[in-house]
């Protein structure tokens, strides 16, 4: 699948089964996260477009890429679910996964409970009253929620666009991998050899945490995909940051750090026109075909005071991820 089925189109939400409505894609939203000078020259402006401007030369439902719909505040809901499970031990990303070795970079297993409690403001990582302290990232990440803890299970369901093409044995799931994580959180640059259905399960204020994806195609795994010096050659070295930016038009800009990878990948990049970027906010779904490369953030949307972005720090969000192919590739 190439760039040629990017589209958007309805589809019935997997839990409340509500109409779909009209998503405002992300014209004014600003990322959280830290960000380059602008007179900084090892950082690259990278042009992007919004996943809606990508070419729509196929109208086939089954081949849609962003699914939007209103739907129910859940993190309340969410949050009673994992707390069923909460003396469960789980890993958790210390530090980024791309960015091995380091005495910082590692998985730790904690209990469930112990986890919830930090991201939701309880304690910091040291276990004591945090107040406004700035946090690293602590991520669970590529979690099975729905096979650890039965409540989850009930709650979540398989997305009703996907659950067909289940009956119908047109195609397997993989798995369902789980991402709940605070703001500022980063899956960095890399690519998967399944489709992805991935959705924004929930946030704990959907106004304001979302996620910032950005997509390169297949085309550029030749100069994306990392040495044998780099963590997996499914993920890209090259360093990408997203920028606040008060422009009502683009809401952020996206830069490429020109140390991370050699001149070949970044000119690749940078010159490739390709890039596409979207916010997810609760309730969304991205179709992410297998082989595209992307990038996740857990960003902040707003223009906050200095003292109001640091409480909002302590936001978070959930995202699950549906990793599926169709038999016919599988033969």
């Amino acid at each position: 699948m190439n760039a040629s089925f990017i589209q958007r189109t309805s589809c019935e939400d997997s839990e409340d089964n509500l109409p779909p409505t009209t998503h405002r894609i992300q014209s004014q939203t600003h990322a959280q996260s830290s960000v380059p000078s602008k007179t900084d020259s090892q950082f690259l402006r990278l042009e992007t477009r919004a996943v809606l401007d990508a070419p729509l030369p196929s109208a086939r439902p089954s081949d849609a890429f962003l699914c939007t719909h209103t739907t129910t505040p859940r993190a309340v809901k969410f949050l009673h679910a994992l707390r069923s499970g909460e003396h469960r031990l789980v890993e958790v990303e210390v530090g980024r996964y791309d960015r091995l070795p380091s005495s910082l970079d590692s998985r730790i297993e904690v209990p469930l409970g112990g986890y919830l409690d930090w991201l939701t403001g309880r304690t910091d990582t040291n276990g004591s009253a945090d107040g406004n302290e700035k946090r690293g990232q602590l991520y669970l990440a590529q979690w099975r929620a729905r096979d650890d803890v039965p409540a989850v299970s009930k709650m979540v369901h398989i997305p009703r666009v996907l659950s067909p093409l289940l009956r119908s044995s047109e195609v397997d799931l993989y798995q369902s991998s789980f991402f709940v994580g605070p703001a500022g959180a980063i899956t960095p640059l890399h690519c998967d050899p399944y489709h992805n259905l991935y959705q924004l399960l929930a946030s704990s204020q959907p106004a304001i945490h979302a996620k910032h994806i950005l997509l390169l195609p297949p085309s550029l795994a030749d100069v994306l995909a990392s040495t044998a010096n780099h963590i997996s050659r499914n993920t890209s070295p090259l360093d990408i940051r997203v920028q606040r930016t008060s422009a009502a038009i683009s809401g952020f800009h996206v830069y490429i750090d020109r140390t991370s990878a050699s001149a070949r990948t970044t000119e690749a990049v940078l010159h490739s026109g390709s890039a596409l970027t979207c916010v997810l906010r609760e309730g969304d779904m991205l179709f992410l075909p297998r082989g595209w490369w992307h990038r996740v953030e857990n960003i902040v949307m707003g223009d906050w005071s200095a003292e109001e972005e640091n409480n909002r720090t302590r936001g978070w969000t959930a995202g699950v991820g549906w990793w599926f192919l169709p038999r016919k590739l599988q033969q």
